[in-house]
């Protein structure tokens, strides 16, 4: 089947994008079951070939990686992504086909992606920066850090540059996108799909009032985790990340941060 239309969940690692993925997928678009950067075939940096991880955005190098049109080969992964591609009713039938997916560090290749793929179509999801940098400290021994490096000013740093790469994003791609906080999503379900209908009614009206596998657990229906996580950080940990964040208060203003 032809795909019509591409839309892509663009968000900072640890802030939603997989469930937000998992949650269109299940209502019949063609989707892939890991990240684009991680299928195989996919001809383009990626946060475990670079092992970068989940701090691709700490340091400018890094960035420029990621950023650079050189280093991608967007019609391969294209082609790779297609065939791999499935849906979980196969049964239904469809006059137009809808394609999803979801790489953290594409955040960075916005520009690049509309330009190379049809009918491009995003959505731009953010998170409460604690409750992602939390997520990333509970797995600091998987990070490229320098013996320098403190896991929670990184961590800081990373989400700091990825919430002003996106709102960068949602200015300069407002015709094709709609934006979104995680927030949102969990608080109400339902007006999220409606959002995203409207951004692309070829899906055909989306019903988040379901349960869907994320990153290896159990499907679960909708849940808000960011106090759970939030709750993990101590008073310590809390300080030296704000004092970070707040360089941009802003930009976090801008978020309801």
């Amino acid at each position: 089947m032809e795909i019509d239309t591409n839309l892509f969940v663009i968000a900072p690692n640890n802030s939603g994008s997989t469930l937000l993925r998992n949650l269109i997928a299940a209502n019949g678009c063609l989707s892939l079951p890991m990240e684009g950067q991680h299928a195989p075939g996919f001809a383009g940096p990626s946060s475990r070939g670079t092992r970068t991880r989940l701090i691709w955005a700490s340091r400018e190098k890094w960035i420029e990686t990621f950023s650079d049109p050189a280093k991608y080969d967007w019609g391969r992964s294209q082609a790779a992504w297609y065939a791999q591609a499935t849906r979980p009713d196969e049964g239904r039938q469809r006059t137009k086909a809808v394609f999803v997916t979801s790489s953290p560090p594409f955040l960075l290749a916005v520009d690049q992606i509309r330009k190379h793929f049809r009918n491009p179509r995003f959505v731009f999801l953010v998170r409460n920066p604690y409750a992602a940098i939390e997520g990333i400290i509970r797995r600091a021994d998987q990070q490229p850090l320098g013996p320098d490096d403190d896991i929670v000013e990184v961590a800081a740093r990373h989400m700091l540059r990825c919430l002003r790469e996106q709102a960068g994003n949602i200015d300069a791609h407002r015709d094709v996108s709609v934006s979104l906080t995680y927030e949102q999503l969990c608080a109400s379900p339902a007006a999220a799909a409606r959002c995203i209908d409207g951004l692309v009614p070829e899906i055909g009206g989306l019903d988040f009032n379901r349960s869907v596998p994320v990153k290896g657990m159990p499907a679960s229906p909708i849940i808000d985790r960011n106090a759970e996580q939030i709750a993990r950080l101590t008073r310590a940990q809390i300080a030296q990340a704000a004092r970070v964040l707040e360089a941009d208060r802003d930009l976090l203003t801008r978020f309801g941060y």
